[in-house]
C-alpha cells in the first residue's frame, strides 16, 4: 500500500495531490500567479485533511522536475526535499511533459501491464491477500515473495536469484522452491540461482556449478556434483586418516 504526495509547481497552477496505490485520495490546487510559495504548504495541509491522513502515513513524495518555471520548480523541489528528508522516505522526480503525455497510450499501456501483473504475478505467487499491506508489515517469507514479484514484473527472460531462501524456515523455503520450479517448468524461464541451501539446490536444479573460494571445483548434474570428491572435501573436510604422512596428530 503506497501513499504518495505529489507536488506540481512548474506551471501557473500550483497543485497538490495524494494517491494510494494509484488511486486519487485528495486534490487541492490554485491558479494565482506568484502565490506558489505562500500557498503550497496550505494546499498540502488541505489534502491531508480531506484524506484524513497525516505526514507519517506517506511512503514517498513526488515532485515535478520540469520543464517549467524556474522559481516554481525551486519552491516545489525544496518543499518536497524537506518533507522526504524529515520523514526519511523516497523523493521521486517527475518530468512534466512525460506526465502530460501519460494520459493516452502510456496510460493504456500501464493499465494493461497492471492487469498482467495482477493476473500473472500476484496470483501466481499467491500474495493477493496482502497486496494492500505495507511490505514492512509482512512476514519475512512474504517479503521475499514480493521481491520476486518485482523482478517478474519486469518480464525477464533470465531470472537471477541471489540466495532467495536465506533466513527462511522450512515451509517458506519449500514454497519458494515450488515457485522457482513452476517458473522454469510452466513458463520456460531460465533461472540462475546462487544459494547455500544445498538441499534445495540439489532438488530443483538441472545443472550445478560449485565454487570454492572463487574457484570452480565441479560442474554438472546434481548427482554428479553431489558425489564429486572435491565438493565432498570442500563441504565436509578430509578425514584425519586421509591426511598426508607426517601431518597426522
Amino acid at each position: 500500500m503506497a501513499r504518495i504526495l505529489s507536488l506540481e509547481t512548474s506551471t501557473s497552477i500550483c497543485s497538490v495531490a495524494l494517491h494510494e496505490c494509484g488511486a486519487l485520495l485528495a486534490l487541492a490546487e490554485i491558479k494565482e500567479p506568484g502565490a506558489h510559495a505562500e500557498k503550497l504548504v496550505l494546499l498540502v495541509d488541505e489534502v491531508f485533511e480531506k484524506a484524513g491522513l497525516n505526514f507519517r502515513d506517506l511512503d514517498a513524495v513526488a515532485v515535478s522536475q520540469g520543464p517549467g518555471s524556474y522559481t516554481g520548480l525551486r519552491i516545489g523541489v525544496s518543499t518536497a526535499k524537506g518533507i522526504a528528508y524529515g520523514l526519511d522516505i523516497p523523493l521521486i522526480g517527475i518530468n512534466t511533459l512525460q506526465a502530460m503525455a501519460y494520459w493516452g497510450p502510456s496510460q493504456r499501456e500501464e493499465l494493461a501491464l497492471r492487469e498482467e501483473i495482477e493476473r500473472d504475478v500476484i496470483d501466481f505467487l499467491e500474495i493477493d491477500h496482502v497486496r494492500h499491506q505495507s511490505v514492512a508489515s509482512l512476514s519475512y517469507g512474504l517479503q521475499k515473495r514480493v521481491e520476486l514479484a518485482r523482478a517478474l514484473a519486469m518480464r525477464p527472460k533470465i531470472l537471477m536469484l541471489d540466495e532467495p531462501v536465506a533466513g527462511m524456515n522450512r515451509e517458506e523455503t519449500e514454497d519458494m522452491a515450488r515457485f522457482i520450479l513452476d517458473l522454469q517448468e510452466e513458463r520456460g524461464m531460465t533461472i540462475l540461482l546462487i544459494e547455500h541451501d544445498m538441499g534445495m539446490v540439489m532438488d530443483i536444479s538441472n545443472h550445478v556449478a560449485v565454487l570454492n573460494f572463487g574457484q570452480l571445483i565441479a560442474s554438472g548434474t546434481p548427482q554428479h556434483v553431489r558425489n564429486h570428491p572435491d565438493v565432498i572435501e570442500a563441504y565436509l573436510g578430509v578425514r584425519e586418516s586421509q591426511t598426508a604422512p607426517g601431518q597426522g596428530a
